[in-house]
């Protein structure tokens, strides 16, 4: 998380968020009779320096995931990979580097603003077993992206991404077949999706009591609400505790005045989230995906990082999450009683 020194709140960006200790619990399904309950251990905020990152309080920094790609036969180069982008975006030194052929000039939709950008034609890119044509991305300053680049939704549609914090790498893969999909193994939770054009959604979550339509964005390291949940929230408890002002940032630029507050229970069929921090803000990419004026969460890898391995089939409309074993204990997670509360 960039921190900004003359801030006095600090720029939180969407793509670089550090939860500063602010992590999640989850209540986990029932593998046997019971589920058990995760909560989350106590943990001190500390401030971090001017021009600094904010660090959790184990004073580790959770590293971003990268898939290696190769372009035109180059490379491999580092790709974040982002479910809440609608197209794949290059570092617009790479495509300097690798004289990639202009086309015209695009609006690149960012989180907080559009931003005209300079497009490319790559003629393949590929990684791991999986290949892609004659595709068209827009290019944006590296210092900005802070990796060679991204894959969206316009190249992960119909794969499965498989993100595996044990193993600290993410997978583009073909969808799982009927029976690999049967079987989910030990410790493992599916959940079903829904969506088109790979805008996967869970339209069956709660939120504190609220319905509430979710999705994933691996593109963010920090869970975001907007402000029609926030004020579902309102009518259904007394106002939510808010810790403090926030600004968040975009690639695309701009910034957007937020409000960290803490949900006590995200229900998703199979798995509660508990104590789970969420920044109140009403980002672009609400309105994007058609959800400006209802209840909606953004799921962000804070949220994803208590499992040891998530994947988000686009194929088969599902996503499943892998419980950590004992001996793979997730750095917030520690378990005392079983039973949902």
């Amino acid at each position: 998380m960039g921190v900004d020194s003359q801030n006095p709140h600090g720029a939180w960006s969407r793509r670089r968020f550090i939860a500063s200790g602010l992590l999640p619990a989850i209540f986990l399904p029932a593998l046997s009779s019971g589920a058990p309950r995760f909560p989350a251990r106590p943990r001190s905020r500390a401030a971090a320096p001017g021009g600094g990152r904010s660090r959790p309080s184990t004073g580790e920094v959770a590293a971003p995931l990268t898939a290696p790609v190769f372009i035109n036969g180059q490379g491999p180069y580092r790709f974040l990979v982002d479910t809440g982008a609608q197209r794949s975006v290059l570092a617009a030194e790479l495509a300097a580097r690798l004289h990639l052929p202009h086309g015209p000039p695009v609006l690149v939709e960012g989180i907080i603003r559009a931003q005209r950008a300079q497009e490319v034609h790559i003629k393949r890119l590929a990684t791991g077993p999986l290949v892609w044509s004659d595709l068209r991305a827009p290019t944006l300053p590296r210092a900005e992206l802070r990796a060679d680049g991204y894959l969206g939704l316009d190249v992960l549609n119909g794969h499965r991404v498989v993100f595996d914090f044990r193993a600290h790498r993410v997978m583009i893969e073909k969808p799982q077949g009927f029976l690999a999909a049967l079987w989910a193994g030990r410790n493992a939770i599916r959940v079903e999706a829904h969506g088109d054009a790979g805008q996967l959604r869970f339209t069956r979550c709660y939120v504190d009591g609220a319905r509430t339509t979710a999705f994933i964005d691996s593109g963010a390291d920090v869970s975001v609400c907007n402000s029609a949940l926030f004020a579902a929230l309102r009518h259904i408890r007394s106002p939510p505790t808010t810790l403090e002002p926030v600004k968040l940032s975009g690639v695309t630029g701009g910034t957007v005045l937020g409000a960290v507050t803490v949900i006590d229970t995200i229900r998703i069929p199979g798995l509660t989230f508990t104590r789970t921090p969420v920044v109140i803000a009403d980002l672009r990419v609400f309105d994007l995906w058609g959800l400006s004026a209802e209840p909606a969460l953004l799921i962000g890898m804070n949220c994803l990082r208590a499992f040891s391995r998530v994947s988000i089939d686009y194929g088969r409309k599902d996503m499943l999450f892998r419980i950590p074993t004992a001996r793979n204990p997730p750095v917030a997670l520690a378990q005392t009683d079983s039973g949902l509360a």
